[in-house]
């Protein structure tokens, strides 16, 4: 998976899927994300204004970190949007440059702006 920004004054960001066969590496999906110059409403929870990290599942599912927005979203294995993460306790999910997620269901992000990590418990409705 490769998740960048082109040119910034496109204002668009590039989420790309490759599958590694033998010897080769083949384009599974090329999407265009418009990113958006706010994070608030609905048309927001499935655009990117700043993608800072991705990891999939063994079901082939994208969790995409938005630093900029500060949320955490959810994608099918071909790139469209599921849903967005809720964190317990009317809290938000943190300006992310990186995260990484336990087999045990355990999500560790980097809150960049705190200088500090903090460890989610993820669930079935919600982050905790």
């Amino acid at each position: 998976m490769v998740a960048q920004m082109k040119n910034p004054k496109e204002r668009t960001n590039r989420l790309t899927c490759v599958e590694l066969t033998k010897d080769n590496v083949e384009t599974v999906y090329s999407r265009r994300l418009q990113r958006l110059s706010s994070h608030r409403g609905a048309d927001a929870d499935e655009k990117f204004m700043y993608m800072s990290g991705v990891r999939s599942d063994d079901f082939g599912h994208l969790l995409v970190a938005d630093a900029r927005s500060r949320s955490l979203k959810l994608l099918t294995c071909n790139g469209q949007f599921m849903t967005k993460a809720i964190i317990s306790n009317d809290s938000y999910f943190p300006y992310c440059s990186t995260f990484a997620v336990s087999p045990s269901g355990l999500l560790m992000a980097c809150d960049r702006s705190n200088s500090r990590m903090i460890l989610y418990c993820i669930g079935e409705n919600e982050l905790k």
